[in-house]
């Protein structure tokens, strides 16, 4: 008898595809296209309308609250998978004793950042990701950042976590772009060059209210004279040979790339007459005061909000883009850092949490809390040409080493070893 695996795919279908959408997603196409001598049973919330191979089969659950606990509980009561994969952390609580259960955690930010994340929101993820890393029979940790975050804060079991990184669709970020394919999404948005980009839900996590105050700085002029950074220290890269030794090693043993300063006088004030900055993504948890911030700081007409834009549309932003930046506090993987190496856009991001994992020595990190930081990096990397080149040939070469397809084989490795059967 094959073995079956039950696979929770109920954020695979939602429209407007964020971080664990995107991943169950993701997952979810690669799923069926290996070649798995195994039942795939795929719980969803509605009807797909959409063909599966002929191992996949599909089981519905239409109820609109307590989809996990309640009714993929119950589903799994009557009639047990071999193994359940959660793909965002959380299992159902009443289950049977020998059921056997993969989740994936993405991060603990609602543990560590609580003021960041709304309530009850954040009450209910801390409890369920609780009970999945002290229940789960396997946890996939999307970085190594995040498996010692569950070590160090939950106290979870080091043998039962597995690292496994997320992708990059290559096909539809790419570097480069027609220029027809390009011009007309710039034209759809009212968008010129140059511009700096930023990608992901806006929300206090994300620092996009320190990247608008490091944005004000420079079309401002304000960081002349007055950024206090260590040139020795903070002008480095982060670089390791092996992506999963990056998670264990310290930031203050990076070193790759020094930045320089301009070599051309007189651009600095032409990059700042005309530059703008095009924020990218849904509307997230107190976000009000972050549309407000540009008017506050009176360069509401040099701020561009796009909302959400989706994936047939943002690898032209990231090609056209002059330099993408991710300020944020806290990221459990930050896949919008390779996405825009893929497509050729050189990369400023935080050197915390899991975004120096990630960037590997492909990116110019910086200090989240220091907004002259953030404005200097920034303008360091609009002013040096031969940086650019550097970081966009390194970021092309470092979004290689991630692919959905490594991604599914490793996850379906997992749960082939936890349901003790063959595939």
């Amino acid at each position: 008898m094959k073995m079956v695996i039950g696979v929770d795919v109920s954020r695979a279908f939602k429209d407007k595809k964020t971080g664990t959408e995107n991943y169950s997603w993701h997952l979810l196409c690669e799923f069926a296209k290996l070649k798995i001598e195994a039942k795939v049973r795929l719980y969803l919330r509605r009807d797909p309308q959409i063909s599966f191979p002929e191992n996949f089969q599909t089981r519905v659950i239409s109820l609109p609250r307590f989809w996990t606990q309640a009714g993929l509980a119950f589903e799994c009561l009557k009639d047990p998978p071999d193994v359940l994969f959660v793909p965002a952390h959380t299992i159902p609580q009443v289950r049977r004793p020998n059921l056997k259960t993969v989740v994936t955690v993405h991060d603990l930010g609602a543990e560590y950042l609580p003021q960041y994340h709304k309530f009850p929101s954040k009450i209910y993820l801390n409890w369920s990701t609780k009970l999945a890393v002290r229940f789960a029979t396997k946890i996939i940790a999307v970085s190594g950042a995040t498996k010692r975050d569950l070590i160090n804060r939950l106290g979870a079991d080091e043998k039962k976590i597995e690292v496994i990184y997320e992708g990059v669709d290559h096909k539809n970020f790419k570097y480069p772009i027609s220029n027809f394919e390009c011009k007309k999404v710039l034209e759809k948005y009212k968008l010129e060059k140059p511009f700096v980009l930023f990608v992901g839900t806006i929300q206090p996590r994300k620092n996009v209210e320190g990247l608008i105050r490091a944005f004000a700085k420079i079309v401002s002029g304000s960081t002349d004279g007055k950024l206090k950074i260590d040139q020795k220290s903070s002008q480095q890269f982060y670089s390791a040979s092996n992506p999963r030794d990056i998670a264990s090693r310290s930031i203050q043993d990076g070193s790759a790339l020094v930045l320089k300063k301009p070599q051309k006088s007189g651009q600095t004030s032409s990059v700042r007459d005309n530059l703008s900055l095009v924020i990218v993504g849904n509307y997230g948890w107190d976000y009000e005061k972050i549309l407000s911030l540009p008017k506050k700081l009176g360069i509401e007409n040099r701020v561009k909000f796009l909302g959400y834009v989706g994936e047939d549309e943002t690898p032209a932003l990231y090609n056209a883009a002059s330099v993408f930046v991710l300020p944020s506090f806290f990221e459990g993987f930050g896949l919008p850092i390779l996405e825009a190496m893929a497509c050729g856009c050189p990369v400023i991001t935080s050197n915390v949490s899991s975004m120096p994992e990630i960037a590997g020595n492909a990116a110019v990190l910086v200090d989240p809390k220091n907004d002259d930081e953030i404005a200097g990096k920034i303008l360091e990397v609009l002013e040096n040409e031969k940086l650019q080149s550097e970081l966009k040939k390194k970021g092309l070469a470092r979004a290689k080493e991630f692919s959905w397809e490594k991604c599914a084989k490793e996850t379906f490795k997992v749960l082939k070893g936890i349901a003790g059967g063959k595939s």
